[in-house]
């Protein structure tokens, strides 16, 4: 089943060895694959859905991840909290998270921050990209320090965590005018939590 999301990341230049450190994974495109595997191993399905990973309907439950490469979302301390789940065939949206949950409220995580903090005590600075595929081609490069912000612009929570492991950031969103506005709103935030910042300029369409 996973066959699809391993041609997909083939295609983006992921190589097995990063989809293994960031422990990607596949949801098939199945409505109840993950309530049957539950109810196979006799685990509650009240907790999953309050955790975001089942919803319930008018028929039962169904999965809410289907037919998608899942990027898990770790704590500082490596215990995924929630996923981000990239479509890999026709629907929309093309990108779904987890929904706010007791253990998950997107603007307090950071993408990769797990994978990156020692890189970014090492180094002194963090650098901060967009979106999940951004991150893996960056640390698949030799960029270690790079985490990334969800798809969602820079709030403050996400720049007290940064904080807590260096007082520089760069912010390297993309070129189009929604990452220049990001950038601009974000740049604010980050100084206000004292961090210094700097801006990566990209051509055009990068």
């Amino acid at each position: 089943a996973g066959k699809k999301a391993c041609a997909y990341l083939e295609e983006r230049g992921i190589t097995p060895a990063t989809a293994e450190e960031f422990f990607l994974g596949y949801a098939p495109d199945s409505w109840t694959g993950l309530v049957d595997l539950l109810q196979k191993k006799n685990l509650p399905l009240q907790a999953a859905e309050k955790s975001g990973l089942i919803l319930r309907g008018d028929k039962g439950y169904y999965d809410r991840f289907r037919d998608r490469l899942l990027f898990p979302i770790s704590t500082p301390q490596g215990r995924v909290a929630a996923f981000g789940g990239r479509l890999l065939g026709d629907g929309v949206p093309k990108y779904l998270n987890s929904p706010e949950t007791p253990l998950f409220s997107k603007g307090r995580y950071l993408y990769g921050l797990f994978q990156a903090k020692e890189a970014i005590r090492r180094e002194g600075r963090a650098v901060v990209v967009e979106g999940y595929m951004d991150l893996l081609q960056a640390h698949q490069a030799g960029f270690k320090n790079v985490v990334a912000s969800l798809g969602t612009a820079l709030t403050r929570d996400q720049a007290r965590a940064l904080k807590r492991y260096t007082d520089q950031a760069i912010i390297a969103f993309d070129a189009d005018l929604a990452g220049q506005a990001a950038t601009m709103r974000g740049l604010d935030i980050l100084k206000e939590s004292g961090l210094q910042v700097q801006v990566v300029t990209l051509p055009p369409g990068e």
